[in-house]
């Protein structure tokens, strides 16, 4: 009798551990982003609220975790996740996993390598001390609050749906690409490693005071001075994600002011670390810096391609 017991106890395990792998390999009523270049972002989104989007390492450990929002289309509701792909992730295929409320799912995408420079800045003795020389308290304190701003989802308001655009009218040169691994100089002599560069630099033919536009409609989160960054605006356009502009001649424009794409927002300038006039340009997801090339040719939230392809699945 014993023996029965212990086989129909072992046959009832078997059953819902097969119950439990049917339920987990199928994730009903979602879209996706299946790949993604190095510097690009994926997103997750569903009819059913969820609570966290991870990027797993081959340990089965969370790299990169985004939170949900929602997004309404007439009297449906949905929600979607973002998440930045930093170039450290190495390419190939890699696993997401998605938290419900009582269920997990683990679904692959495929990360593509993005080809990156190698470049050298040079800097006047000035511009030299404000990277050799010992972070001050003042820059630290900047730093954590520069962070608790891009590194949170903030505002759940959606602003902007659409693509962005590029925040720069008259004509330009790209003098830094995104990605771009920099090694700064003063004469001859080396003052860093390789560093990342997390935006693209514009140098309008014009150089100093050529307007500056909102890449995008969103609310004004950040409009300081900085040591490093000079005058900086930050500007969120969904929830946890935001557009950067760096080095500004002058700050024109206070927080909490909501502006439209396109709309005047400053001039280029030459504060902080700076070799010279320029607009640098960021787009920050959860805090991530991802390539601004993917949103300026792109949409945000595509709805019809993501309620599409729920529509097919309900």
């Amino acid at each position: 009798m014993y023996k029965i017991q212990k086989t129909l106890l072992i046959f009832y395990i078997l059953a819902i551990e097969n119950i439990n792998s049917e339920i987990t390999n199928t994730i009903p009523k979602v879209q996706y982003k299946k790949e993604a270049f190095q510097g690009d972002y994926i997103y997750f989104a569903s009819n059913e609220n969820f609570k966290k989007l991870s990027l797993l390492s081959t340990n089965k450990n969370p790299i990169i975790s985004s939170s949900p929002f929602k997004f309404t289309v007439g009297n449906k509701i949905y929600y979607i996740a973002f998440m930045g792909i930093t170039p450290m992730i190495k390419e190939g295929k890699r696993k997401i996993q998605i938290e419900f409320k009582n269920k997990s799912y683990i679904k692959e995408i495929e990360i593509k390598k993005f080809n990156f420079k190698k470049t050298k800045i040079s800097f006047n003795k000035e511009k030299a001390k404000l990277i050799t020389q010992k972070k001050s308290t003042k820059q630290k304190e900047q730093a954590l609050t520069l962070w608790n701003i891009i590194g949170n989802i903030g505002d759940t308001t959606i602003y902007h749906y659409d693509a962005l655009v590029k925040p720069i009218k008259d004509q330009y040169v790209i003098t830094s690409h995104y990605g771009d691994l920099r090694l700064y100089m003063y004469g001859n002599k080396k003052i860093s490693n390789y560093t990342m560069h997390n935006g693209i630099d514009y140098a309008p033919f014009k150089r100093e005071n050529t307007p500056i536009f909102a890449a995008g409609k969103g609310k004004i989160v950040f409009a300081r001075n900085r040591e490093l960054t000079g005058n900086t605006l930050i500007i969120q356009h969904l929830p946890g994600v935001f557009t950067i502009y760096l080095h500004l001649s002058k700050l024109e424009i206070g927080e909490n002011k909501i502006v439209s794409a396109g709309e005047y927002i400053g001039h280029t300038g030459n504060t902080g670390l700076s070799t010279g006039p320029h607009l640098h340009f960021e787009v920050r997801i959860n805090g991530i810096a991802i390539n601004p090339d993917f949103l300026l040719n792109g949409m945000l939230i595509d709805k019809n391609k993501i309620i599409n392809n729920i529509k097919r699945i309900e």
